[in-house]
């Protein structure tokens, strides 16, 4: 089956400039060759001292889909079975819980075979493969674009916790690079992958019945529901069961995590208030996101400004979104450029800001728990994206008409 090309940015669209392009080539191959020197360490440590694994996000997900091949998999939720092994050399060990649904652990069940050197290893080059495929598919042969976003502070942080948000980021791009071209069974299949994290999917249905994009929206529906029975056959009923239980716990232990919330919630909480006002604070936020959401895809669907204001709105509406989740709005980047957002101030702000990773690189570099601040930018960028759909109407290329149409 052909495959149907890209199409063309929005009319206004700047070319990155041949000096930005090459400072982009070298930053990326810098932070890529240094993630490489650091994994290449990390083999060296297990090999010679001793140790089972790394203390990163990976190994609670290669622990847990062992324990789900030697047969239980509701081990998982014992964070004490899972701290044995979330050692850091030298130290002592982390507490690790497990609070993800059966089609996470059916993602990382093929990891659990491996040994945790060559698992870790095939876990972040996939993602960063499969981030870069997604994102050539949208900005097709553009000269320096994929450069551009790779050279992100986001990409190398995110693969060093270790996290599967540049999995989902990638699953992100395929979505919204198959509704730019019209193919509403890809992206419903890409759009099923965030039934791993569901909370970060809720903005999905809002922006496809907005924009009547019924194929899709029913593509994805049943995806997510025949993962989710495939995972619930292969796992148990008893499965959910343990989840919830631990889901009730873990609310307690998400206390005193303010600083590593992005959200309206985690900055209201660092400010000092009380969880109800805080979750009615985030609540009034995210609605009023929601709304920009559905009346810009009822307006402009499928267009560039509106993928990109989709991206933006996916990590905003729950209330606990975590630091490292800002790697989606890279996805948000590629987006806004094409629409013709860096023209405008407000639009290159909007593009540094989904650029620079600024939540996974202020927590990284220094414990400053200053993450919630960002919560700022990020709805500011979701109030430029939408002024900017409604006011310019956020007209359509011919290709993206014609695939519309069909």
């Amino acid at each position: 089956m052909r495959l149907t090309p890209p199409p063309r940015p929005e009319p206004g669209a700047l070319l990155p400039s041949a000096r930005l392009v090459q400072a982009a080539k070298i930053l990326a191959c810098l932070s890529l060759g240094a993630l490489a020197v650091w994994l290449l360490a990390i083999a060296l440590v297990l090999n010679t001292r001793g140790y089972e694994s790394w203390p990163t996000d990976f190994t609670v997900f290669w622990r847990a889909a062992g324990l789900a091949l030697a047969g239980d998999a509701t081990a998982a939720f014992d964070s004490g079975t899972l701290g044995d092994v979330w050692q850091i050399p030298g130290g002592e060990n982390l507490r690790a819980d497990w609070l993800y649904p059966p089609t996470f652990l059916l993602f990382a069940l093929p990891f659990g075979a491996l040994s945790f050197s060559l698992a870790l290893g095939l876990f972040l080059v996939l993602g960063l493969g499969l981030f870069a495929a997604a994102v050539r598919g949208i900005v097709g042969r553009t000269p320096g674009m994929l450069w551009l976003v790779l050279a992100s502070p986001a990409v190398p942080l995110a693969l060093q916790l270790g996290n599967i948000s540049l999995h989902l980021a990638a699953a992100l791009a395929a979505a919204t690079g198959a509704l730019l071209a019209g193919r509403a069974l890809g992206a419903g299949t890409a759009i099923a992958a965030f039934t791993v994290k569901p909370q970060l999917g809720l903005a999905f249905p809002l922006a496809l019945a907005a924009g009547a994009a019924w194929r899709t929206f029913i593509t994805a529906a049943a995806a997510s529901m025949a993962l989710t029975v495939l995972a619930t056959a292969m796992f148990g009923i008893e499965y959910w069961q343990a989840l919830a239980a631990k889901l009730s716990e873990h609310v307690a232990l998400l206390e005193g995590w303010e600083g590593l919330i992005v959200t309206p919630y985690g900055m209201a909480r660092s400010w000092g208030l009380a969880q109800t006002p805080a979750l009615v604070f985030h609540a009034a936020l995210a609605g009023g996101a929601a709304c920009a959401l559905v009346l810009v895809w009822r307006r402009a669907p499928n267009t560039d400004i509106a993928l990109a204001l989709l991206c933006l709105v996916l990590p905003f509406l729950p209330p606990r979104a975590l630091y490292y989740e800002c790697a989606l709005l890279l996805v948000a980047f590629v987006h806004l450029w094409r629409a013709g957002a860096a023209k405008l101030f407000g639009g290159r702000l909007s593009l540094v800001f989904c650029w620079s990773g600024a939540p996974l690189l202020t927590q990284s570099l220094a414990d400053l728990s200053l993450t919630p601040v960002y919560a700022i930018g990020h709805a500011a960028a979701i109030a430029w994206a939408t002024w900017f759909a409604l006011s310019h109407a956020a007209t359509r290329s011919p290709e993206q008409q014609e695939n519309l149409e069909r």
